[in-house]
């Protein structure tokens, strides 16, 4: 009886073990299934003749730009990185030129969060229209191959939408 016992007690031992190891082998698969399955950006650019403002909203997945701008996959965490590095990450893959062919300044204005995407702000003042500007959206590009940063322009009365993957250096406003 106390063989059996002991033996039971190992067997349980062991149990315990296996069931762990078991555990820590899928939470990252129980992560993956529950990871949005699309790699995209929504990018709306609103212009204002009367004031000769150019407004951009970016709607990004927080986890996705986290881990960009931090530069590695693990840094997606429940706080958003620093407005800093958010605002040298954007710089260097977000970008307008005028139809006269001058950088268009973008200065940030802030970022918020709603749930699992961010709201990033950016503006330029004292601007002419931006048809005709050639605009280049490469967020979020470096990490996924089927990347898709969809731009809403709207100026002039109308809205245009445009589409950026990873291949597309700028394109031209309409």
């Amino acid at each position: 009886m106390v063989a059996h016992r002991a033996q039971s007690g190992r067997f349980a031992t062991w149990a315990r073990g296996v069931a762990l190891a078991v555990l820590v082998l899928l939470v990252p698969a129980v992560r993956a299934a529950f990871a949005h399955p699309l790699h995209t950006t929504l990018t709306r650019l609103s212009y204002d003749a009367s004031t000769r403002v150019l407004s951009v909203s970016v709607r990004v997945f927080a986890d996705d730009f986290g881990a960009a701008v931090m530069g590695r996959a693990g840094a997606a965490g429940a706080a958003a990185p620093p407005d800093s590095a958010m605002r040298r990450y954007v710089a260097g893959r977000f970008a307008l030129v005028s139809a006269r062919g001058t950088s268009v300044p973008l200065g940030w204005c802030g970022m918020r969060r709603d749930g699992e995407a961010l709201f990033l702000c950016l503006r330029a003042m004292d601007q002419p229209t931006p048809s005709g500007a050639r605009m280049r959206n490469a967020l979020l590009a470096e990490l996924f191959a089927d990347q898709v940063n969809i731009v809403q322009a709207s100026y002039g009365g109308t809205t245009r939408t445009m589409l950026f993957t990873p291949r597309d250096p700028t394109k031209l406003l309409p």
